[in-house]
């Protein structure tokens, strides 16, 4: 990956949303009707149903081990960007992929992502995210979802960031 392109798919997706430094880049295939997607600020100040409720959520109580209650605290502190992908009742959404990346600067810098997940009763999706950084910079990505009564999500995530990046 050169500084200026996005990442190759590391899975084949009918549906593939290109994003980068956190936020909606582009989108290659059509949407099966039920199947949203939307930027998280737009959908915000849309006031999506359901959307405040999942965001509120969050427990507000520390984990024992305290490992990502700051950063989940911090993504929440700086929520400006990320994703709604909402399945409507008894819609298969398929495959869908989330492809991200970040550019390079000057400095390292830190990307807060967030992504809200809304299946409504009977829905299924195929959720795979794949995020590469191969520069200085980092990604917290941190996912919500709320599914209804008798609705499926798959979900996986590929991360590869820099060597000097890892914990």
């Amino acid at each position: 990956m050169t500084e200026s392109s996005h990442p190759a798919a590391l899975v084949e997706s009918e549906i593939q949303i290109n994003m980068l430094d956190g936020k909606w880049l582009d989108q290659s295939g059509k949407l099966p009707a039920g199947l949203t997607v939307l930027p998280l600020a737009d959908a915000l100040n849309n006031e999506v149903s359901g959307l405040q409720a999942l965001l509120e959520s969050l427990p507000e109580r520390q984990p024992k081990d305290g490992s990502t209650h700051g950063f989940t605290a911090l993504n929440t502190a700086t929520l400006e960007s990320g994703l709604l992908i909402h399945v409507a009742a008894g819609t298969d959404g398929g495959r869908l992929l989330i492809n991200g990346s970040t550019t390079a600067g000057e400095k390292p810098r830190l990307f807060n992502t967030r992504l809200c997940v809304l299946l409504e009763q009977d829905a299924k999706l195929e959720l795979l995210e794949q995020f590469e950084s191969r520069n200085s910079n980092t990604c917290n990505i941190v996912v919500q979802a709320d599914l209804d009564t008798g609705a499926s999500l798959q979900h996986i995530r590929f991360q590869q960031e820099s060597e000097r990046n890892r914990c």
